[in-house]
């Protein structure tokens, strides 16, 4: 059977240890020193190369994971400036409010002043109505068939009092209530 290079079984001839130390002029040591730096050169270069490999990953993961702590650091910041613009809304809030209540204490304070001013106004006025009125006298049931109110006044006090003293001059004033007045109070 003829192999690939066009030899026979017959003709390829399988070399030993010893053979090889035979045909190449080697010893066995120099041969396995050869198989050792050939393992170690491959070792180093398997170990060079999942060494790259692992280092491209990690630094593809390390990149994203960069990213990824980058855009977390931007939204803090954006949280803390919200943050910040909600505090000073807050605080100028509470400022607003304690402006407000210490406006509405001076306005309550000034309600009061003013509601006792107007109390002492009101007394005051009914004082002054009270003393304008006592010279006045009101005659309940007085009946008037002239126009002289004055003249019957004088008449009812003469006639139905025995007060004859009373002349035009002393009053100064005298006129007739409708009747829907009279009972009205």
């Amino acid at each position: 059977m003829m192999s690939r290079s066009g030899k026979t079984k017959s003709d390829v001839t399988t070399l030993t240890p010893t053979a090889a130390y035979d045909s190449a002029g080697t010893s066995s040591q120099d041969t396995d020193s050869i198989v050792q730096k050939a393992v170690d050169a491959a070792i180093q270069s398997a170990m060079s190369m999942f060494e790259n490999r692992l280092r491209s990953i990690l630094d593809e993961k390390l990149t994203k994971l960069s990213n990824r702590v980058s855009s977390a650091e931007h939204k803090l910041d954006v949280f803390e400036s919200r943050l910040f613009d909600i505090e000073n809304k807050h605080q100028q809030t509470n400022d607003n409010l304690t402006r407000l209540e210490d406006k509405n204490k001076e306005y309550e304070d000034n309600f009061k002043l003013l509601n006792s001013e107007a109390r002492k106004a009101v007394q005051h006025i009914n004082d002054n109505e009270q003393y304008s009125r006592r010279n006045n006298i009101r005659i309940h049931g007085l009946h008037n068939n002239s126009d002289n109110y004055v003249q019957t006044v004088i008449d009812f006090f003469s006639t139905k009092l025995n007060i004859n003293h009373i002349e035009a001059d002393d009053i100064e004033t005298a006129h007739g209530v409708s009747l829907k007045t009279v009972f009205s109070k």
